[in-house]
């Protein structure tokens, strides 16, 4: 299990709990998309609070402790959500650099090296969590554009959702599936045995203020259903996850006062929460896969 943000890259080994540093990533970001394709690690996008939304790609090789570059993103985004199938990254949604939700979906092929651009998604978002369930991809929660009222002084969300969206990659169409029991974003999400866990996330609370969620929701694709499950022992937002061994591992993140380093694995078998050994940095905004 490998996670990525800023310039740290650190590892976890379910078998003995314990932490591992490996080679630091070539630049800084956060908000960024992680992803694992052909035992390789790519992180896409993200921004640094200099630069805003970036398209730098980056690639890790976990056997060699080695960093590598790839064609760029055709847009600057943050935020944005990637997935992986058929031998091919999918890259969903995000905020563009003057900050306004995206609807893109661009999916690369890393044998050319090339990047295209499939159907947009039919709502415009970021912070969301995608997922690929027998072929087809799920694009759940996220977050629309953030508008400042200059009169109360209040920022008010124009379009945190609870849509989930499909993607077929063979017709290039999206459809309309059942959405979440309430709007999120800055969630997390992990595949076992072909049902999405989406668990965390955050919803606005006046102001600049969010408020943090424990909710965990299991979404079954085949009846297109949704089931709620033991809630997150640690109410955060901006964390990532990731299955190992039929387990989820949910990590980092943020509430209004802090980051965390939290490390709290699910198991779906028997509905229970256990503490596991804390990420050396505490950190939000960041990527975690299995290899």
């Amino acid at each position: 299990l490998v996670l990525f943000s800023g310039t740290i890259n650190q590892s976890f080994s379910a078998t003995d709990s314990s932490w591992s540093t490996g080679e630091k990533m070539p630049t800084k970001s956060l908000e960024l998309a992680g992803v694992s394709l052909d035992e390789k690690i790519y992180i896409i996008g993200g921004m640094t609070k200099k630069t805003g939304a970036k398209n730098q790609v980056e690639v890790y090789d976990p056997q060699k402790n080695k960093w590598d570059s790839v064609s760029p993103l055709p847009e600057k985004l943050d935020h944005p959500a990637a997935t992986s199938y058929g031998g091919k990254i999918y890259v969903v949604g995000g905020f563009n650099s003057t900050g306004h939700s995206t609807d893109f979906l661009f999916i690369y092929d890393p044998l050319t090296d090339k990047w295209e651009q499939g159907k947009n998604m039919p709502t415009s978002r970021a912070s969301l969590a995608v997922k690929f369930v027998d072929g087809i991809l799920y694009a759940i929660g996220g977050d629309g554009d953030i508008e400042f009222n200059e009169r109360t002084k209040i920022y008010h969300p124009q379009g945190i959702v609870n849509a989930n969206e499909a993607y077929d990659p063979n017709t290039d169409s999206w459809s309309t599936k059942k959405p979440m029991s309430a709007p999120r974003d800055h969630l997390a999400s992990a595949v076992v045995d072909e049902k999405i866990y989406v668990i965390g996330g955050r919803q606005p609370w006046g102001g600049p203020l969010w408020k943090d969620l424990d909710k965990n929701e299991m979404y079954d694709p085949k009846t297109d259903k949704w089931s709620t499950l033991e809630p997150l022992p640690t109410n955060r937002s901006g964390l990532s996850a990731t299955s190992v061994d039929g387990k989820i591992y949910v990590l980092g993140g943020e509430s209004i006062h802090k980051t965390f380093d939290t490390n709290e694995k699910y198991d779906p078998m028997n509905n229970t929460w256990t503490q596991e050994s804390p990420m050396p940095t505490s950190r939000h905004g960041f990527g975690a896969v299995a290899i």
